[in-house]
């Protein structure tokens, strides 16, 4: 079961790099189904990496995974109402620059608590052994993730 779980994980990740390498995009602009298709592709390495470091059983993985993928959301959506709200902050008065920083003050606190909740929730799902190799996991692929990133800008493929 472990070997035929391991041979699905590879199978997963070779098809998602064919898939990332098998179009060249050239100087074209991405367009939202591109780029859509592109986080898809994304999100299944990330997912195969996962699951390869964390080994995780089928057990584990039925408990795991709507933990994890909740968190994310929670994290997306926090991140896009941010981008949403930066403004000028040339143009502010000094109270309605402090009112500002009071509301990042007060985004950071509820991350951090969101984040406490997700590990008390991933405790019940996996060892702490796991949600450290998880956060390595997590660090490794987003710096492979940004150094392929920066190597296709350098060749002109974004």
């Amino acid at each position: 079961m472990k070997r035929n779980k391991k041979i699905l994980i590879l199978g997963l990740l070779v098809f998602a790099a064919t898939m990332s390498f098998g179009q060249r995009r050239g100087d074209k602009p991405m367009g939202k189904q591109n780029k859509a298709k592109k986080m898809q592709q994304m999100e299944a390495q990330k997912i195969a990496y996962i699951s390869s470091e964390l080994a995780l059983t089928s057990a584990e993985a039925e408990r795991f995974w709507p933990v994890y993928n909740a968190y994310q959301e929670n994290l997306q959506n926090e991140r896009k109402s941010r981008r949403q709200e930066s403004a000028n902050y040339d143009d502010m008065s000094n109270s309605e620059a402090a009112e500002v920083l009071d509301m990042h003050l007060q985004s950071e606190y509820k991350a951090l608590d969101e984040k406490k909740k997700f590990i008390k929730d991933l405790q019940n799902c996996i060892s702490n052994n796991q949600i450290l190799q998880l956060w390595e996991a997590e660090k490794s692929f987003r710096k492979s993730a940004f150094d392929k990133f920066k190597q296709n800008r350098k060749r002109g493929r974004g």
